[in-house]
């Protein structure tokens, strides 16, 4: 039997015998026609914030003769398999072809940190994308930088610093520079033709069904769907669900929230528990490749608050806010008994779908408080 990692299943919320649906793919999902869109290129500079040494915008022109990082940002790049970057003169001839480090862990848009020798000339930032299928496009980014010349800008320490304090703050500074030329040099190595391939996932039997208690009460939303990976690494890969009111004035007075998750086959043991905090919060967590993962996801109404012992939940109405309009939508809210539909998104990997009719979040409401649910009172906690 293949294992399975659970994380905070209740035993009044059930699977068995649950009819799951097919989710309906939005269109979107798919759609890929305006290709990548290279949306930005910063350079940067070292900077000492709160957690030490790191780069942020540079102001002003890069300096002529430097090697200095850059950061590339490029969006839908749903349908994009690699990229690479170049340097190009005023005339669009080429100029040097640029080392990048993919940053994120996206398929819908790309974060890059690149090194670039700046060279004494005007230059553009071109970007050339491969498809999936093979095919190629260039996209060349508006500014032309106009490098200009002098020393590199100075790393700015606090002021005021103690002589020991400072040299360990500069070898922090020092370390963190060389950590990065360590993996732009790796990346040299195994890409001399500076291509990066681009992470993707394959998501297919997407289906969903309510969330139903021991009872047969419905009390949430239940998704499902097979995920594959095209490369290891961190991805974020839960769903947001919510529900889609067809009137407009609804929409934001109340949500729906992860519950619990569970997937099959489990992810390798982690002593420090971060998968599976990951996990529980719907944060990125490590995938092998080519391995397909059934990805479970449970929710339940944003107010809705389940004790630290997982055994019982409170209502926690507060949360709808104060206000008269706020307060009478929410009682129209739970008044209706309109079927409802709901959305699911993975947003990292473009993934767009609808439930089709479901209990509406007012019958979950109700529900709740038949299986035993009481406003949490004043001064909502979790032991209870």
């Amino acid at each position: 039997m293949r294992a399975v990692l659970v994380l905070f299943l209740l035993p009044s919320l059930v699977a068995r015998g649950q009819e799951f649906k097919p989710l309906i793919i939005s269109s979107s999902s798919s759609s890929t026609a305006s290709g990548p869109n290279f949306t930005s290129f910063e350079f940067q500079r070292l900077a000492f914030g709160r957690e030490g040494p790191g780069y942020t915008r540079l102001e002003g022109e890069p300096s002529q003769g430097h090697r200095q990082m850059a950061i590339a940002w490029v969006y839908h790049t749903e349908s994009v398999g690699s990229v690479r970057f170049r340097l190009l003169d005023e005339q669009g001839k080429d100029l040097q072809l640029l080392t990048a480090l993919r940053i994120n862990n996206s398929s819908q848009d790309a974060e890059f940190m690149l090194a670039v020798d700046v060279p004494l000339r005007p230059f553009r930032v071109a970007m050339e994308a491969e498809d999936l299928q093979g095919s190629g496009s260039q996209r060349v980014f508006k500014q032309l930088f106009r490098p200009e010349r002098g020393p590199l800008p100075l790393m700015r320490y606090p002021e005021g610093l103690a002589s020991e304090r400072l040299a360990r703050l500069q070898q922090l500074t020092s370390n963190s520079e060389n950590e990065t030329q360590k993996r732009l040099e790796q990346q040299r190595a195994a890409h001399p033709d500076g291509t990066v391939t681009l992470p993707h996932a394959r998501i297919r039997q997407a289906e969903y069904a309510p969330l139903l208690s021991e009872h047969g009460n419905p009390l949430g939303v239940r998704v499902r769907y097979t995920i594959t990976f095209s490369e290891d690494g961190y991805y974020q890969a839960s769903p947001y669900v919510s529900p889609v009111f067809p009137n407009y004035d609804w929409r934001g007075v109340v949500d729906l929230r992860l519950l619990d998750t569970s997937l099959e086959p489990a992810l390798p043991p982690d002593p420090s528990g971060q998968a599976a905090l990951g996990l529980q919060y719907g944060g990125p967590v490590p995938y092998k490749a080519n391995v397909d993962y059934q990805f479970t996801a449970d929710f339940i109404p944003s107010y809705v608050i389940r004790n630290d012992a997982r055994t019982k939940f409170c209502l926690n109405e507060q949360l709808i806010g104060s206000q008269p309009l706020q307060i009478s939508r929410w009682q129209a809210i739970k008044a209706s008994a309109e079927p409802l539909r709901y959305s699911v998104a993975v947003f990292d990997f473009g993934f767009y779908a609808v439930t089709g009719d479901m209990p509406p979040v007012g019958v979950f409401h109700e529900d709740f408080i038949k299986e035993g649910a009481q406003p949490c009172g004043p001064t909502p906690n979790r032991n209870f």
